[in-house]
């Protein structure tokens, strides 16, 4: 499990951080050249221009779109996930949030924020592919953990 753990954190600091207050990015806004600001650092950044922006990384400048730059729900969901207590992502014993009966966890949902266990998974998960991408099956730790694990 610790290293998952290591995993983890280096997704966080290298990946997941806002260039302005080098935290983990809050209600992350993507650019149209794809680098990620928290919603409010940008906000803020935004009202110290006239109309255009120049982006801290890479230095490209765009217009400043009048309904704002758009919420980046992936890298959102991301984030929620590394930032989840990190020693519980396995195949342990959790409360199911769809039918609240402990029983040994195979996927997490973003949307309900919490975890599935195998009945309640497959019937959320029959219900279309856009419904499916709210979910990260934990089989997928399992096996790079344990590749992982085997190598140290």
């Amino acid at each position: 499990m610790e290293y998952l753990n290591t995993i983890l954190n280096e997704i966080g600091e290298n990946f997941l951080s806002c260039p302005i207050c080098i935290q983990h990015l809050k209600e992350p806004k993507v650019l149209p050249c794809l680098h990620r600001y928290c919603s409010d650092c940008l906000e803020s950044y935004i009202k110290q221009r006239q109309g255009e922006l120049e982006c801290s990384v890479c230095r490209e400048f765009f217009t400043i779109p009048s309904e704002g730059f758009k919420t980046d729900y992936f890298m959102k969901n991301l984030i929620e996930y590394v930032t989840l207590e990190k020693p519980e992502i396995n195949i342990d014993l959790h409360n199911c949030v769809r039918c609240d009966k402990h029983r040994t966890a195979v996927a997490y949902c973003f949307d309900r924020k919490g975890y599935l266990c195998e009945n309640c998974y497959d019937i959320s998960s029959s219900q279309g592919e856009e419904h499916l991408r709210q979910f990260l099956k934990l089989c997928w730790f399992e096996r790079n953990y344990s590749r992982g694990a085997d190598e140290e």
